[in-house]
């Protein structure tokens, strides 16, 4: 009994001690000695407080933020984003519209709901360059004084640009016989600008008779403006005296250099003076810019902007101006001098730019349209309506309420119609039947689909239409399909009636019959052929006798060049042959030769390196030009460098 009390005693001062260490630790008692090993402190659990809400996650994955470079040009510039923004999200921009030359940083910052998108900015570079000041306007020239007279000075002439002028003169106003290095310095706007070099001219004194003394026979430099220069003797301090001209005949109006000698005499005295009129061919300053523009019915266009007026004797020929069809054109001016104006004006290259006619949100269908069912879904089989402008549906639904796509324009469904001026003719149509659009005179426009495969006869002929693209979709043409229309650029993804060079030649769509009907059908408007990246050859006379043709584009598909292809082309200037092309197969006569009987003066340009490395492919007799000349060939060159440097030069100046 002792004992069992006794255990019950002892347990329970154990349990009464282990009470006591514990009220202590909570108490903030004694604490542990250092080596003895502790637990790391419980977690402190937070405050209860309302929870931060994550940022929303937003996919700007598909949206970039292009930079820009440019040249000075005084104005303000701005970058902005590309790409659809997802639904509620906007954007702003920091570090836009800046306009001196440097370069900067922009940064797009982005807000869902008016909320900014914290670390989803984008960052695109403003990169504007300095601008060179046009100077070609502006001479340093020297002069030939006789001693004795007053010092003399040279100045420049011309008329300085905005921001420049003469810092000082070095050198000037000498009298005592000796040659003189005059020096010509100036200040310019130098954030925006490239250096203005010093001029430098040369001031001869030279001795003569005193009665003569301070006469000066100056260098002048002028820019060709159509009007009379004179170069004389001058100085109003001088007394009686009169000159004859004894080489050049003092005074010239073309662009040119005039050496000019004149001997003065007052009947006792005598003296001989030289110096040089120059005139400078003059630039066209003349500019044309992009055009967009959303459909709104009426014909658009872009004007060339000249400065002061269009110089007589300067032609411009355009090409693609001037459309109602929705789509991108290709506009392109060039400027022709008349021969009494050669070597009076810089050459000047095309512009091209481009006229973009976007389609409405809506673009509602013209009524008056008829339908009829076909394989596939419907057709237009005529109009009733007297509208300008057509625009065919993608879609038409019937009287019952079935609807279908509009795959197909009938035979004959416009034809005759003189009213129509633009047809608009969506991506769902394959097939234009016959005679479809023919004797429709107005028609000047079309915005082709881009899935057609089928093209009747005759189906635009006889109307006005200019400018046409033949998508690389059609498997076949009908023959005359463009017969008689008034056709001056085309763009086609073979020669001929189909894509197995099915009759093979460029007069078949305008209604020949064989390569020897070309020169006849071939409309004389005709004059830039393009053949697409899909074409594969060009055949056999395909071109033969088309007399009007001035320039033809081969796309990098061509492999192939058939014999005397360009023969008879007398009027071709632009033909250039892509590396592609390995066989040229004119090797047994001279007219064999795909460009036989060309125009005297052209140049062919090629890719090919040089004529070691031309393709074993091609014959002895390609580039023969006649029967004692082969063509100039030039190698080596890029498609860009040949049409835009050689052919434009040789249109400028109307070879």
């Amino acid at each position: 009994m002792t004992k069992k009390l006794f255990s019950i005693i002892f347990v329970a001062f154990l349990f009464s001690m282990l009470l006591c260490l514990s009220s202590c630790s909570l108490l903030g008692g004694d604490k542990p000695p250092v080596d003895d090993p502790v637990d790391d402190p419980p977690a402190v659990e937070p405050e209860d407080k309302e929870p931060e809400d994550e940022a929303p996650k937003v996919d700007l994955s598909g949206i970039t933020f292009p930079g820009y470079t440019g040249i000075y040009d005084g104005k303000a510039h701005s970058v902005a984003i590309s790409g659809t923004l997802p639904e509620g999200v906007t954007v702003g921009y920091l570090g836009n519209g800046v306009k001196d030359a440097g370069t900067y940083t922009v940064s797009a910052r982005f807000y869902l709901n008016g909320e900014y998108l914290s670390g989803m900015d984008k960052t695109a570079t403003i990169v504007i360059n300095r601008a060179v000041y046009d100077m070609y306007g502006v001479s340093f020239e020297g002069a030939t004084v006789i001693a004795g007279g007053e010092p003399y000075n040279l100045y420049v002439q011309g008329t300085l640009p905005t921001g420049v002028r003469v810092l000082s003169y070095e050198g000037n106003g000498k009298s005592e016989v000796g040659e003189y290095t005059v020096k010509a310095k100036f200040t310019w706007d130098e954030k925006n600008y490239e250096p203005i070099e010093d001029m430098t001219a040369t001031l001869k004194v030279v001795s003569g008779p005193a009665a003569f003394a301070g006469v000066a026979m100056p260098d002048l430099t002028y820019v060709y403006d159509g009007k009379e220069h004179e170069l004389k003797p001058v100085n109003a301090t001088v007394g009686s005296y009169i000159y004859e001209y004894t080489q050049g005949v003092g005074s010239a109006k073309n662009a040119g250099e005039y050496p000019t000698t004149v001997r003065l005499f007052d009947g006792t005295n005598e003296a001989v003076m030289s110096s040089t009129l120059k005139i400078k061919p003059a630039k066209l300053n003349v500019t044309a810019s992009d055009k967009e523009v959303v459909y709104n019915g009426s014909v658009q266009s872009i004007d060339l902007v000249w400065s002061g007026t269009q110089p007589k004797g300067v032609t411009v020929s355009e090409l693609g101006n001037g459309t109602a069809a929705i789509g991108t054109h290709n506009v392109r001016f060039r400027f022709i001098l008349d021969e009494s104006e050669r070597g009076n004006y810089l050459y000047h290259s095309d512009i091209n730019v481009t006229l973009t006619i976007k389609s409405p949100d809506a673009l509602e269908a013209t009524e008056g349209l008829e339908f009829k069912s076909v394989s596939g879904g419907y057709a237009v089989s005529g109009y009733t309506g007297d509208a300008a402008q057509i625009i065919i549906p993608k879609e038409y639904t019937n009287s019952l309420g079935v609807s279908g796509k509009v795959v197909e324009i009938s035979s004959g469904a416009f034809m005759g119609n003189e009213s129509i001026t633009y047809v608009y003719i969506p991506d769902s149509v394959t097939t234009i039947g016959h005679n479809a659009f023919r004797g429709c005179e107005s028609l000047k426009s079309v915005t082709m689909s881009n899935s057609l495969k089928v093209l009747g006869q005759l189906a635009f002929a006889e109307t006005a239409i200019a400018d046409v693209v033949i998508p690389d979709t059609l498997k076949a043409v009908g023959q005359g399909a463009f017969r008689g229309a008034s056709v001056e650029r085309i763009v086609l993804p073979y020669i001929g009636g189909s894509e197995t060079t099915s009759n093979p030649y460029i007069g078949y769509i305008f209604g020949a019959s064989s390569y020897a009907g070309n020169e006849q059908y071939v409309p004389e408007s005709l004059k830039v052929v393009i053949l697409s990246d899909e074409c594969t050859i060009v055949p056999a006379y395909s071109f033969f006798g088309a007399t009007s043709i001035e320039e033809v584009k081969i796309g990098k598909g061509v492999t192939e060049i058939g014999i005397s292809a360009f023969q008879g082309c007398k009027s071709l200037i632009g033909l250039y042959i892509p590396t592609t092309v390995k066989d040229i197969p004119a090797s047994a006569k001279s007219y064999n030769s795909p460009i036989y009987d060309c125009n005297d003066n052209f140049r062919l340009g090629t890719g090919v390196a040089s004529k070691d490395k031309k393709p074993s492919g091609w014959g002895s007799k390609w580039d023969i030009l006649n029967e004692t000349a082969r063509v100039t060939v030039l190698w080596n060159l890029t498609y860009d460098e040949y049409f835009e440097g050689v052919c434009q030069r040789l249109y400028f100046d109307k070879v």
